[in-house]
């Protein structure tokens, strides 16, 4: 994945991210978990710090895919 075509498609804690990851996986969005390594310094001191990137052309597959996971909701910056 080139790093200046991607976009956050979604942030929360790692369990979330990690969730919605592997929906994106299993709909054949390639993805990139971002700031994983933060939570095991810091915990949940810093709640919503991983984050979810995409290719910019996935990202209406990629919200899709979250959305339909259960509780799945967004809060990234891709529109």
């Amino acid at each position: 994945m080139e790093s200046h075509d991607v976009v956050r498609v979604a942030s929360g804690s790692l369990v979330e991210v990690e969730l919605w990851q592997a929906a994106l996986t299993e709909a054949g969005v390639e993805s990139r978990v971002v700031g994983d390594d933060l939570s095991a310094g810091l915990g949940s001191a810093m709640p919503a710090s991983i984050e979810l990137w995409v290719k910019e052309e996935d990202v209406a597959r990629a919200e899709a895919a979250i959305l339909a996971t259960p509780g799945g909701t967004k809060t990234g910056d891709a529109a």
